[in-house]
Formats: structure tokens, sequence, C-alpha cells
């Protein structure tokens, strides 16, 4: 299990919004999704440097490695600068994951 620290530091280096509306739909898809796929699929993640969205997946995939998805929505739903539709997403997957569980 990882700290929320661990998590914190993550998200910061993976963006919060990139987390909800990016990678966090595709790697609960898909643990194996390259960036290729997801810069793709999502216009404004192609815009990222490819150094940039590399690490941006590693970072969320290590999130998932360590089964802390529901840690890392708290605590960006805890976030003071996410904005109201990221936050419906955030509301959307911690549900989810609360009927799942």
């Amino acid at each position: 299990m990882i700290t929320i620290e661990i998590i914190e530091e993550r998200l910061k280096k993976i963006g919060k919004k990139s987390f909800v509306c990016h990678l966090y739909p595709e790697l609960k898809r898909n643990i194996e999704v390259t960036i290729e796929d997801i810069a793709s699929k999502y216009p404004e993640f192609n815009e990222y440097t490819k150094n940039a969205q590399r690490t941006r997946l590693s970072k969320a995939r290590f999130i998932f490695e360590n089964d802390a998805e529901k840690e890392a929505l708290l605590c960006i739903r805890d976030s003071k600068k996410i904005d109201k539709n990221t936050l419906k997403l955030v509301d959307e997957y911690i549900r989810e994951l609360n009927n799942i569980k």
C-alpha cells in the first residue's frame, strides 16, 4: 500500500485533470494501454511531449498497480483547483468503484 503523500506526489507529476480525463478511463479498461493509444483518442494529451506523456502514463500506471485509484480520486476530489466538470467525473468514478468493491 502506498501513502497519500506518494499518491499526491505522483498526481502532481501526472496532472490531476489529465489523470481523471485521459489516464484513468484508459487504464481502467487496459493497464497496458500505450501513449499512442491515449494520444490518438485525446488530442489534449497529444499536446504534451512524448517524454511528458511517458512520465504521466508511468506515474498513473503505478497508482493502478498499487490499487490506489480510489485514494487518488479522493485526493483529486479534495483539491481546490479542479474544475466542476472534472469533479463530476471524479464523483462518477468514485461511485463506480464503491459499487464494485
